[in-house]
């Protein structure tokens, strides 16, 4: 999706913008989206000379971080002392609170981004992108209305409370998804196995853990080891795990339905959303034999 051309020559005040890890996937990525909406892009990556670095760095009015998420905070040290004082520092790393505060050792304009989602064709047309807030400055105001432009959902939060929340929708999800197929494996069971018996329902969700399991196990690793609060919501998970295989245990009924009205309690009226959600794709979706 191109910007309006009416606004170029305001948008060409981010020119030029410095990818580091512009070779990756997110970062080949924002390097595709910021191209098409008419922006310079200059690409940094690992094997990029130190000279040349240099002069890219020195030379761009905004510097945009996709890099490891345990080597973030170490190159955004690393890069700080070869940019101008009025570039603009932007890193759309999973995690925020410690990106951000290596950033603002910087004296410029700081912008801590999260992109919710993958990299996918459609760009970000109607895609959340959390962010929080650094150093406020024209040209972040600027960098968000593109992305704005671009159709994202741009969600306004502290860095803390993203990484508080992160703790769940990623590092409390994926384990939930590592241990899943890895108690598979504990008891023998393959998965293949047991598609081949699976609802629709089941057939769905192992998908969606495939999907985890087929993808770099770096990022998934980071995800959990380098998030303060996943501890937390993992002592938390274990207890909830404990509390209901007690009741299990005990051949409870009453305990059993009890705990079944906590966690539908928890999930308030968005449970009767998902339902009529995930009824419309079990529907539309007809399923198929999986290949053999």
């Amino acid at each position: 999706m191109h910007a309006d051309s009416a606004k170029v020559p305001l948008i060409q005040t981010l020119s030029p913008i410095a990818i580091i890890g512009a070779l990756g996937t997110m970062g080949a990525w924002f390097a595709t989206l910021l191209r098409d909406a008419g922006l310079t892009i200059h690409e940094i990556d690992q094997t990029t000379e130190a000279e040349r670095r240099c002069r890219i760095l020195q030379d761009s009015s905004c510097v945009l971080f996709s890099v490891p998420i345990a080597k973030t905070v170490a190159i955004i040290g690393e890069t700080i002392p070869n940019v101008a004082s009025d570039t603009l520092l932007i890193d759309i790393t999973s995690l925020k609170v410690r990106p951000l505060e290596a950033m603002l050792q910087h004296h410029g304009e700081v912008l801590g981004l999260h992109p919710m989602c993958a990299p996918t064709p459609a760009g970000l047309l109607n895609q959340p992108v959390v962010a929080c807030p650094g150093r406020d400055g024209p040209k972040g105001a600027l960098f968000r209305s593109l992305l704005q432009q671009l159709g994202a959902n741009l969600i306004d939060m502290t860095a803390e409370r993203h990484d508080q929340l992160m703790a769940v929708v990623q590092g409390l999800h994926h384990f939930n998804s590592i241990v899943f197929a890895h108690t598979l494996r504990t008891l023998g069971v393959s998965a293949e196995e047991t598609i081949n018996i699976a609802s629709p329902v089941y057939e769905l969700r192992m998908q969606l853990i495939g999907r985890i399991l087929a993808q770099n196990p770096e990022l998934y690793v980071d995800i959990e080891l380098e998030n303060p609060h996943v501890p937390t919501a993992l002592r938390a998970y274990a207890q909830s795990m404990e509390t209901f295989r007690q009741a299990i245990d005990s051949g409870s009924r009453e305990a059993c339905l009890e705990f079944f009205a906590e966690a539908a309690h928890a999930f308030g009226p968005y449970r009767y959303q998902a339902l009529k959600q995930s009824d419309k794709i079990l529907t539309v979706r007809q399923r198929k034999p999986t290949p053999r």
